[in-house]
């Protein structure tokens, strides 16, 4: 029995010395200088700036370039060659905006920042997945 108490003792030390450099790392780099000098954008600011918004974006990896359409009724639509995506967007407890495509089996999730420039860009793990070239308002129709 004492050799199990002492197991957990070390696996917890383990668990929070790895919490710990997690989040010191998170802190090194949100304020750094670097390349991911980045501004999180508040929840409150983000649904004003996305609702009823048509967006092009940049993928990083791939550079493919769609359109997103953003609806303030929480809606998102997508023309991906010849066909339409369909699904919703959202701001997730941890300030990330998410968009759960109905053909998708969970969301995908990211954190929306400003980078240097102004330019608006979506990070996840660490690294810049997404840039938002264009935002303009949509018509009332969808």
């Amino acid at each position: 029995m004492h050799t199990n108490f002492i197991q957990f003792r070390v696996y917890y030390t383990c668990l929070v010395l790895v919490i710990t450099l997690t989040a010191m790392h998170a802190q090194e780099l949100f304020a750094s200088e670097g390349p991911l000098d980045l501004s999180i954008v508040p929840e409150e600011d983000f649904k004003h700036i996305f609702s009823d918004t048509n967006v092009t974006i940049r993928n990083e990896k791939t550079d493919e370039v769609h359109k997103n359409k953003f609806y303030s009724d929480g809606t998102v639509t997508s023309k991906r060659g010849n066909s339409k995506w369909r699904g919703i967007w959202y701001t997730d407890e941890n300030n990330q905006h998410c968009i759960r495509w109905d053909h998708k089996d969970k969301s995908t999730c990211g954190i929306i920042m400003q980078d240097e420039n102004g330019d608006w860009v979506k990070v996840k793990d660490n690294e810049i997945i997404r840039h938002y070239e264009v935002i303009q308002p949509l018509s009332k129709t969808k």
